[in-house]
């Protein structure tokens, strides 16, 4: 207990009064606290780290298990107080203030360092002498905490356990800085207009008002920021190639930075796109754009943009920095904390004993339903228990994971959040030929039945009746089958499209939903979403051929503008079974046709006199949802430019790879070959 009498000892010193008792003399009363409780609180586990401690594994056996400290999950302020140093110096790394904006790492800040540093202060200083004990420590850029918690936890070293933070050292950096130097540049009005004319993709932000005022952004929407940023800024104000190409190498390193799975050659990667910033960065300073309350500022020393030279030797010692995101915490102050806190009395003496009372409420209730759930069930339950877990994870819950195993016939009594449906179990999805891919429609389609006619009425599309046909043909094998047009079809204004992770096979994605409105009073040219379509046979490579963004030859761009099936008893089962997409294809330009510092394929519609610009496919030849972002200054004179005509107003468009991390990871990084 002799770091608790420590800290009392700090609570009841009377400083001079010269010493600034509002600043820093509260700093470092409250530094001393904050490492004294842990101090207490972590003693078990220093213990554990040293001499181990005896756990059961889940094979029952006994082991030694030991307790380093591994992960620190923190922002910038909490790290420099946990790793004792003031404001102006790195936690992780010996920078200061002036070598922030360096290209290169500094060194690690190591526990070693710190703890020759305050043992040197003490030494030449009473660590209770507080007025120049702070004195001292600040010269040296250190905090005042003579007794850091982690000075006898056993491999506990800063520069390591204060591991990289995507959410506020990534997201929260592009909001903070990397946003508003596209604001100065673009102008503020070109950005707003921009973002607001985006095409939306259903479970996507849209950001209709624009982003120059935002009352309240989270970690999610700066994300969704990050999608789009890059190919927007082309012809936006003064934005310049070197700029450009500086914002899309932050990006693509915040990008790399979140992987699930990393490799030596992916961290190299990772630390080359920041390296490109810095080699770019001046087009900033240039442009004016990093600006302060009195004007610009001639120089980058962010405290973030240090910690961002850490990542990579970070990733190598602890693995993926995504598994220590504050996204968890951050998420739990708002469920367990905000939310809940709307429901108390508001009475700021006892919300917080309200606030617990009520989680431990709903914490019985729901170990009352899992209990009920069980204790009805049938005796098969038990049995079930045997079975070998799922390959595929699918559930976000552990505990709704379980009902699907235990008592699959129970899982919709449980109440829980909201599931992570698998369509690859579903019996009536529809899975691709190669097994990686699960499309769905739901069971009662928009249109039950449609004439010919009315079909291409609705959808205005006057090729319909010969695209079918002729796709009737090509899949009835030489057997002569043709399509009556007097026929009935069924459709769809959506489906779902499910993949496999690209990080790690077994893992499934959440499903997208990509959209085929007809045009109506709401959306006068439809509203229809982009997709990669795989066609066995390379039937469309001549569209793809100018281009190399994919190994594939066989991946095609394209627009779905109706989804459909066919009703009919004529015609066999195997053309009938699986839903059709009316598509539009495009043709992809090479990177030299674009914008070189964009870094991102354009595309434009096949023109119908130079070959095939429409077709019928099968729905299981939808390979990827794409987003497209137009490329502004080829508009349509005659089309006003919003977010409902957006797909059909512009005659190129960016293919962006930065539409979400599996469509980085599967096509980004191909596309710059």
């Amino acid at each position: 207990m002799q770091a608790t009498s420590h800290a009392w000892r700090c609570v009841t010193f009377i400083p001079s009064p010269k010493f600034n008792i509002h600043s820093d003399y509260r700093t470092l009363l409250l530094s001393r606290v904050f490492h004294s409780c842990l101090d207490v609180v972590t003693a078990s586990l220093k213990d554990a780290a040293k001499n181990g401690i005896a756990l059961v594994d889940p094979s029952g056996y006994i082991c030694n298990g030991y307790t380093p400290l591994v992960s620190y999950i923190a922002d910038l302020p909490e790290q420099q107080l946990i790793a004792c140093v003031t404001r102006n110096a790195s936690p992780v790394t010996i920078a200061e203030m002036p070598q922030f904006g360096n290209p290169t790492p500094a060194a690690p800040r190591t526990r070693e360092h710190t703890l020759y540093l305050i043992e040197k202060l003490c030494q030449s200083c009473d660590a209770w002498d507080l007025t120049a004990f702070l004195k001292a420590a600040k010269a040296l850029k250190l905090l005042g905490v003579h007794l850091p918690f982690w000075r006898d936890w056993m491999f506990c070293d800063p520069s390591l356990f204060l591991t990289g933070e995507v959410l506020h050292t990534g997201h929260k950096f592009f909001f903070n800085h990397v946003l508003n130097w596209c604001k100065v540049v673009a102008g503020p009005n070109t950005l707003d207009s921009r973002f607001s004319s985006l095409h939306q993709r259903i479970s996507f932000r849209h950001f209709s008002s624009g982003v120059s005022r935002p009352l309240q952004m989270t970690g999610c929407d700066h994300r969704n920021m990050e999608r789009t940023i890059v190919p927007i800024l082309d012809g936006a104000g003064t934005a310049s190639d070197e700029f450009i190409h500086a914002v899309r190498a932050l990006i693509e390193f915040i990008y790399r930075a979140q992987d699930p799975v990393h490799t030596d050659s992916s961290i190299t990667a990772m630390e080359q796109a920041l390296a490109e910033f810095h080699a770019r960065k001046q087009s900033i300073l240039d442009l004016r754009a990093r600006r302060g309350g009195k004007g610009p500022i001639g120089h980058f020393k962010i405290p973030k943009l240090e910690l961002m030279m850490s990542f990579a030797r970070q990733t190598k010692a602890n693995g993926p920095l995504i598994q220590y995101t504050a996204d968890v915490p951050e998420r739990l102050l708002i469920t367990h904390c905000k939310t809940t806190f709307q429901r108390t009395s508001r009475n700021t003496r006892t919300y917080v004993d309200q606030v617990v009372e009520i989680l431990n409420r709903e914490e019985t209730i729901r170990l009352f339903d899992l209990y009920a759930v069980l204790r009805q069930a049938e005796s098969s339950a038990l049995e079930n228990l045997v079975h070998a877990e799922h390959d595929e994870v699918t559930v976000i819950d552990p505990t709704l994971q379980f009902i699907q195993l235990v008592v699959p016939e129970k899982e919709s009594t449980f109440r829980g959040p909201c599931l992570f449906r698998n369509h690859f179990d579903n019996p009536k999805s529809f899975i691709s030929t190669p097994g990686d891919v699960a499309l769905h429609v739901t069971v009662r389609p928009d249109h039950k039945a449609l004439s010919m006619v009315a079909m291409q009425a609705l959808y205005r599309l006057p090729d319909l009746s010969t695209l079918i046909s002729c796709y009737v043909g090509d899949a009835s094998r030489g057997n002569s089958i043709r399509w009556d047009s007097q026929g009935s079809l069924i459709a769809w204004n959506k489906f779902r499209i499910q993949t496999h992770s690209s990080f790690r096979s077994r893992f499934v994605n959440k499903s997208q939903v990509v959209q085929a409105h007809p045009p109506s009073n709401e959306y006068p040219l439809g509203y229809c979403d982009a997709v990669l379509l795989h066609q066995p046979g390379n039937v469309y490579g001549m569209f793809w051929a100018t281009s190399t963004l994919l190994t594939h030859n066989s991946l095609v761009v394209a627009q779905v503008r109706a989804i459909f099936k066919l009703k009919a008893t004529s015609l066999p089962e195997d053309i009938t079974a699986t839903p059709l997409c009316y598509v539009r294809l495009f043709h992809v330009l090479p990177l030299s046709a674009g914008r070189p510092s964009v870094g991102l394929h354009q595309v434009e519609r096949v023109d119908p006199s130079t070959g095939i610009a429409t077709d019928i496919v099968p729905l299981t030849d939808v390979f990827h949802v794409l987003d497209l972002v137009p490329v502004f200054h080829t508009a349509f004179p005659n089309v006003e430019p919003n977010s409902k005509t957006c797909m059909e107003g512009y005659a190129r468009y960016y293919l962006n790879t930065f539409a979400d991390k599996e469509t980085f990871h599967v096509l980004h990084l191909q596309s710059q070959y």
